[in-house]
């Protein structure tokens, strides 16, 4: 059976160390680079002169990490070592690339300014969410007017995971920055704004109060507030007390939750799950069934605004793609259908964390391979192809 999609985000999120070198050795090397403990560094390069050419999987050597994380004296250090400064990761950025001031692209227009696809698959927005950094990036979500975007960061040079945004003004977009209810420190991930645009959702390992430390990844809401957003709460406990909750999530307009999970009822190692909305709060999660859910782990759901249809990332033992089911007249799923069957030019990519954007219009989502990680997006006339004639509305 091939590696799930929560194991394969906890090896890649957990921890510099468990990306570094096949030598077992390298181990302490990479968690002092990621702690920043220069006198650490030190010690380990003094046992074996050879760790400091070691890299990890995504070819990242010491001084990409040192770089990455803003750490002059450690950078200096590796320099002063002799380490490569023209060793390219797998993006194709030496560490001195890194190391030069970003310059930030003008984009102006819907969709950081992309040219609109047909039926073809293109790239999407790479100057905007593919990070130099060689940044992680997932879901990105949009406001239903088109002019405010939301997504989330890893930087590799720390691990450490936020939300940023980007905002429309005067017909161009600005540079991303932190969004004002993220933090560094809490691994905020997966934003996800309502059809309405009134209400985001994310997770976050952030305590829930009462003496809670666990750092266990929790849904948190917020409302629209003017151009802000009201402090964040933590879901019912009816959805954060029993699930570990994994990767986007998706409302539909009458803020009815879908997300993906571990729990008791699961049919996989994850699967998805409706919480229903009423009089303010989220009841307790319903599993979709069999259907849907299958042995080697489903996650990532988008529902449509309406509930017509549920777009969502499959594991198939040895890879992930994704997968649209629909609503019959009787209000049962259909049977799934492979999007990447109907796709052309995905050739070798696992798929994932696909969503449509509010005008109904694209279908955006995310292909790796080898460790690299690229959105892409097509119209959506390839939904209504599939649309079974008992599901048409």
């Amino acid at each position: 059976m091939g590696l799930t999609r929560e194991a394969y985000m906890k090896l890649l999120f957990a921890t510099l160390l468990l990306l570094a070198a096949s030598d077992v050795k390298a181990q302490d090397l990479w968690t002092a680079i990621r702690k920043g403990q220069v006198s650490e560094v030190k010690a380990q390069k003094d046992k074996d002169p050879m760790l400091i050419d070691s890299k990890t999987s995504s070819g990242m050597t010491p001084l990409h990490a040192a770089v990455a994380s803003g750490n002059i004296e450690m950078t200096r250090l590796f320099l002063k070592w002799g380490v490569q400064v023209d060793d390219k990761n797998v993006h194709g950025w030496t560490a001195l690339a890194l190391a030069a001031p970003p310059i930030f692209p003008e984009m102006k227009g819907e969709y950081f300014g992309q040219l609109k696809p047909g039926p073809k698959v293109e790239p999407f927005a790479l100057p905007m969410l593919a990070s130099r950094h060689d940044r992680y990036i997932s879901a990105v979500t949009f406001s239903p007017d088109g002019t405010e975007a939301y997504w989330p960061v890893v930087d590799l040079g720390d691990y450490s995971r936020w939300i940023v945004t980007s905002r429309m003004h005067e017909g161009s977009w600005t540079e991303p920055r932190t969004a004002s209810f993220s933090s560094r420190e809490y691994g905020d991930d997966v934003p996800c704004l309502s059809p309405s645009g009134n209400k985001l959702l994310f997770i976050s390992g952030r305590p829930l109060g009462n003496g809670d430390a666990t750092g266990k990844a929790n849904i948190w809401g917020m409302d629209r507030e003017g151009d802000d957003w009201s402090d964040p709460d933590p879901l019912s406990g009816a959805v954060n007390s029993s699930y570990n909750v994994h990767q986007r999530m998706s409302l539909d307009q009458e803020n009815n939750l879908y997300f993906g999970g571990e729990g008791t009822d699961g049919h996989g190692s994850l699967d998805i799950y409706l919480s229903k909305y009423s009089h303010g709060e989220y009841q307790k999660p319903e599993n979709l069934g069999p259907v849907i859910n299958g042995s080697d782990g489903d996650y990532a759901p988008f529902i449509s605004p309406d509930g017509s249809y549920l777009i969502f990332t499959k594991n198939l033992e040895d890879r992930w793609t994704i997968f649209i089911v629909f609503k019959d007249g009787n209000e049962f799923w259909t049977r799934p259908v492979d999007l990447k069957e109907h796709l052309e030019g995905l050739e070798g990519l696992d798929l994932s964390c696909a969503f449509v954007t509010r005008d109904g219009k694209h279908l955006i989502f995310f292909g790796e391979k080898d460790s690299r990680i690229a959105p892409y997006w097509t119209d959506i006339s390839l939904i209504e192809k599939l649309r079974p004639r008992a599901a048409r509305r």
